[in-house]
């Protein structure tokens, strides 16, 4: 389902989260509704978009508050895309 919601095709998500409530429910409990994984993943996404373009510009280094505050969601999403982000050292 959020896999369906992370390619573009949101109301998918939605129709298939309503055929299959009774099965997704308890899931939902554990781990989070449609809505609040969405919001995490776009929170996330936006730190991975941030670190590509410090990356990018040279102006990130292994040792930066922001990096080691960061460089768990970046890698989680990197890893997701199977496209890692490493700053120089």
């Amino acid at each position: 389902m959020l896999a369906i919601a992370r390619d573009g095709r949101e109301d998918d998500a939605f129709t298939f989260r309503r055929e299959h409530e009774h099965l997704i429910a308890s899931m939902e409990a554990i781990y989070g509704t449609l809505e609040q994984r969405r919001d995490e993943w776009q929170k996330e996404m936006s730190i991975y978009e941030e670190a590509k373009a410090r990356i990018e510009r040279g102006s990130l280094r292994r040792s930066d508050q922001w990096w080691l505050d960061n460089a768990a969601i970046v890698g989680r999403v990197g890893c997701r895309l199977r496209h890692k982000l490493a700053p120089r050292e």
